[in-house]
């Protein structure tokens, strides 16, 4: 409201960089140095040290907190391999992980599917009537006896 200006909104950051780095008398600090545990340099401080020193116990003690605060290392997700059965290797047919909402009482895995080819990341599935590539951490092995292979195989022909 204190800048005439229709593009009011250009001028947001440096109202709020002003309020977040004003000295508050009642809690004896300002919001940022609350926040990060120091003053912050505003651009015409770049250069000059701050003569501000703080006189709550509280804030000086928070500020050494801050300062010995150090980031976390950073989180490696690629390392955990997904869990993949040993059997998978050896079956013909395979179980497919439906990944999508399913309403209650449904089962996890479609039914079981014939094995085309197998690859190291992804096993191609007769799906139906035509192959589809399924990455192997949906893929279940399925442990049917031979007379229901047989029949499987025979009715998708």
């Amino acid at each position: 409201m204190c800048f005439d200006t229709l593009k009011w909104t250009e001028h947001l950051p440096i109202v709020l960089l002003g309020l977040r780095s004003t000295f508050k008398q009642d809690i004896g600090s300002s919001p940022s140095q609350m926040v990060y545990g120091t003053v912050l340099k505003l651009p015409g401080e770049m250069f000059i040290d701050s003569l501000f020193k703080p006189q709550d116990e509280f804030v000086k003690e928070f500020i050494e907190l801050m300062r010995s605060v150090r980031p976390a290392d950073t989180a490696h997700h690629s390392i955990k391999k997904p869990f993949i059965n040993s059997r998978l290797n050896d079956a013909t047919h395979v179980f497919i992980r439906v990944d999508k909402v399913r309403y209650s009482f449904t089962p996890p895995y479609d039914d079981p599917f014939e094995i085309k080819k197998c690859f190291p990341k992804f096993y191609k599935i007769l799906v139906g009537d035509r192959p589809v590539n399924i990455s192997v951490d949906r893929l279940k092995p399925a442990f049917i006896t031979l007379d229901k292979a047989d029949s499987t195989t025979s009715n998708s022909t």
